[in-house]
């Protein structure tokens, strides 16, 4: 629940919960077309460097899930990312391993990913969600997407207006959903 996360990190129930979704750094990144940053890692640097400075958030990084696998090809991994950016920052937390993320349905305001299948599953479930490149779902009204860094940095940094989905973008990226999983 949002309050045994918030006991477990010693965090205020009353600040918003944002995960984010981080990528494998080996991920086939250019094959969706526009993108805000030149790679992933430059995508998760910029926002981590970002993220310090927004203290009425309290943030929680997840690794991608083939990021343990692919750390033999990768010099790095968003573990030795998330050490390097942070050290006393008490509003970022690393999603424990041994925890599950099925329960972050309930306990947070927004989702962040470059262009991963979080922006359909969490839109779904009528969570908010931003993501910095385009993805195959990109354009159906669903998500949010900045067109520069810019407009990505003033997203995370007025994280508290953000609007909760309405009920038509959310039986958007359900219709979404059942087609992708149905039809292709």
């Amino acid at each position: 629940t949002k309050k045994e996360i918030c006991k477990l990190f010693n965090w205020s129930e009353e600040v918003p919960i944002v995960v984010i979704f981080d990528h494998s750094y080996l991920d086939g990144l250019y094959r969706s077309g526009r993108t805000l940053f030149k790679d992933n890692l430059q995508w998760i640097r910029a926002t981590f460097n970002k993220i310090k400075k927004i203290n009425n958030v309290n943030w929680i990084v997840k690794n991608h899930p083939e990021n343990p696998y692919s750390l033999q090809k990768a010099l790095t991994d968003t573990e030795q990312e998330f050490a390097r950016a942070f050290t006393h920052e008490k509003h970022i937390k690393f999603f424990p391993k041994n925890l599950s993320n099925k329960s972050f349905p309930n306990i947070i305001s927004l989702a962040i990913t470059g262009k991963g299948s979080v922006g359909t599953e969490y839109s779904s479930l009528g969570i908010p969600v931003i993501i910095t490149n385009k993805a195959h779902y990109s354009d159906f009204g669903f998500i949010l997407e900045p067109k520069t860094k810019e407009e990505y940095f003033n997203l995370l940094e007025n994280i508290n207006k953000i609007p909760s989905l309405t009920k038509e973008q959310i039986n958007l990226a359900k219709i979404f959903v059942f087609l992708e999983q149905d039809f292709f």
